[in-house]
């Protein structure tokens, strides 16, 4: 057994609880957002008295959607179905429900809280979910993370349509992220998932550094391939500083300190 996850059960008041859906999530959001801050708040407590903290960050992921069911649960029915009936009801294969909608959201409403260590808020906030992925499960490796489930659970999270083209292993008790050297020409294209994300930029520029590609070919080239690379670039310069603590390899580390310190002290593009 990896885990346990106990639910309390209580009774709905009497009478009818109607309720709609673009009413609720507002209020999964907030139930999730206020459940995930309590479990951070113990966190630091024990972790200030002990050393390690109690919860993961599957275990926070876990209580969003256990707040999700606690406000979906409250009500008796929701959008003019009833909540019990719906709830006997054989689920159909590639039916999206209600519920899906609703624990979707707060799925999203959890991994929107929990940035990864290290990240700027307003960059996590401006990226998309494979880069997402790979940032948090990253992030999550350095724990000494290395269970699929967890691999499985956040590509769900973050709707990346296919997880296992950025891993390097997807053994059960042995999953891993690619590195950003172990990583395919091919597999950085612009039609992959990856390839046409700012991520995907940045490990292209880390190999080329790797590589002894003169810094400044480099800078220019990422400058040329993003067309919106002035406003970005203090979130690049970001993701490059949470790559250079969290990447495994000592080189690509490196590289990814050159990168960052460079677009951060470029005063005008082309220098």
């Amino acid at each position: 057994m990896q885990g346990t996850v106990t639910l309390l059960l209580q009774k709905r008041s009497p009478g009818e609880r109607p309720a709609f859906v673009q009413e609720l999530l507002p209020t999964v959001r907030r139930e999730v957002e206020r459940q995930i801050a309590q479990m951070m708040h113990l966190n630091d407590n024990v972790y200030e008295q002990h050393g390690e903290p109690v919860f993961n960050d599957s275990d926070l992921q876990m209580a969003g959607y256990a707040a999700a069911l606690k406000v979906l649960t409250a009500f008796t029915k929701i959008g003019g179905e009833d909540v019990t009936g719906f709830a006997l009801k054989p689920r159909k294969k590639g039916e999206t429900t209600v519920v899906d909608t609703i624990v979707q959201q707060a799925a999203e409403a959890a991994n929107s809280v929990l940035v990864p260590d290290g990240l700027e808020r307003a960059t996590w906030e401006n990226i998309s979910g494979v880069q997402r992925f790979y940032l948090r499960m990253l992030d999550m490796e350095t724990t000494g993370a290395s269970k699929l489930d967890n691999y499985q659970n956040f590509a769900k999270a973050f709707r990346v349509a296919n997880y296992t083209a950025v891993m390097a292993s997807t053994k059960a008790n042995a999953a891993n992220l690619k590195q950003p050297e172990a990583f395919a020409s091919r597999e950085l294209s612009d039609n992959t998932e990856i390839g046409a994300t700012w991520l995907g930029r940045l490990i292209i520029g880390i190999q080329q550094l790797r590589d002894e590609v003169d810094p400044q070919v480099v800078v220019k080239q990422i400058s040329e391939d993003l067309p919106d690379f002035l406003a970005i670039r203090q979130h690049l310069v970001n993701i490059l500083r949470f790559l250079q603590v969290k990447l495994s390899n000592e080189e690509s580390r490196d590289a990814a300190e050159l990168l960052a310190d460079r677009l951060q002290n470029l005063r005008a593009l082309g220098q």
